[in-house]
């Protein structure tokens, strides 16, 4: 591993009192051409858990929801930042809470939380975000009955997309590194 940033999930799960949360090979998604080609991707996984009998889908539903709080505070500061360049608000993780969908009704094209779905089956999630100045893919992956990757893809369409990825990269690697030690399975 050559990242700087190898640190950070080591410090998540120590702070959080959770199972470490490993950095992880970029697995094979069903993205992987877009993963391959992407200004910046990250990967993480998380051991320990007992999701045999969930759909990705429904693990991602439990990864929004809890999702720490500082991480909403720190989207809703962004959208409001954001907003003043003419970018849009994404939204929160906290928002699945409020959609009133049931999960098992999303499909490929509907918005979940700040992404919209992509591709979806039961081991698997892709979503993402896409506009004039970046691509986002994210995947979650059901890898075993006992383990979950999410793996990170950012495509930059202009110099606007490389100057937010300079600013987001590395909490970025927090916020993925926290959403997954938080993911508790019932």
């Amino acid at each position: 591993m050559s990242s700087k940033f190898q640190f950070v999930p080591w410090i998540v799960s120590r702070l959080s009192g959770r199972k470490i949360i490993q950095r992880y090979p970029l697995p094979l998604t069903k993205n992987q051409t877009f993963v391959q080609n992407s200004y910046f991707s990250d990967s993480f996984q998380h051991e320990g858990l007992n999701v045999e009998n969930l759909k990705a889908i429904e693990i991602y539903q439990l990864f929004a929801a809890k999702t720490p709080a500082w991480v909403n505070h720190a989207l809703r500061m962004r959208n409001f930042v954001v907003s003043k360049f003419g970018l849009k608000d994404v939204g929160t993780f906290a928002d699945i809470a409020n959609s009133g969908k049931p999960i098992e009704t999303y499909k490929k094209g509907d918005r979940l939380t700040i992404f919209t779905v992509v591709d979806v089956d039961d081991n698997e999630i892709t979503l993402e975000d896409n506009d004039h100045h970046l691509q986002v893919q994210v995947t979650l992956r059901k890898e075993s009955p006992t383990s979950v990757s999410i793996t990170t893809a950012v495509q930059v369409h202009n110099f606007w997309g490389k100057l937010y990825m300079f600013f987001v990269a590395h909490p970025h690697k927090w916020v993925a590194a926290s959403g997954l030690a938080s993911l508790r399975t019932p």
